[in-house]
C-alpha cells in the first residue's frame, strides 16, 4: 500500500478485497466454513503453479512477506497451496 506502488499501478491494489488478522489460522477455519477455499502461496516442491491452478468459487489467497513466506502453522491450514514461479538470476 505504499504511495509509489499505488501510484504505478494506477490504484489498482484498492480494488483488492484485504483483511487484516490478528489470528490468522482462527480466519482461515471461519473462512472454511464459510466455504473458502483456502490455498497458500508457498516455494515448496509440489505445488500448483498458481498460473495453472484451478479456482474455485469461493477462494482466500494467503500470501506471506518476501523473505520469510507464511509460518508453516498457518500453510498447514490451508485447504492447498500453489507457487508463484520466478525467473532464474
Amino acid at each position: 500500500f505504499s504511495r509509489r506502488v499505488l501510484r504505478v499501478s494506477m490504484g489498482a491494489g484498492l480494488k483488492i478485497w484485504t483483511h487484516v488478522s490478528h489470528d490468522v489460522v482462527e480466519t482461515l477455519r471461519q473462512l472454511r466454513q464459510s466455504n473458502f477455499e483456502t490455498v497458500a502461496a508457498v516455494v515448496r516442491e509440489g505445488a500448483e503453479v498458481l498460473a495453472d491452478a484451478r479456482r474455485s468459487a469461493r477462494i482466500a489467497l494467503v500470501l506471506g512477506n518476501e523473505g520469510d513466506g507464511l509460518p508453516t502453522s498457518v500453510v498447514e491450514a490451508c485447504d492447498r497451496y500453489v507457487s508463484i514461479p520466478m525467473a532464474g538470476g
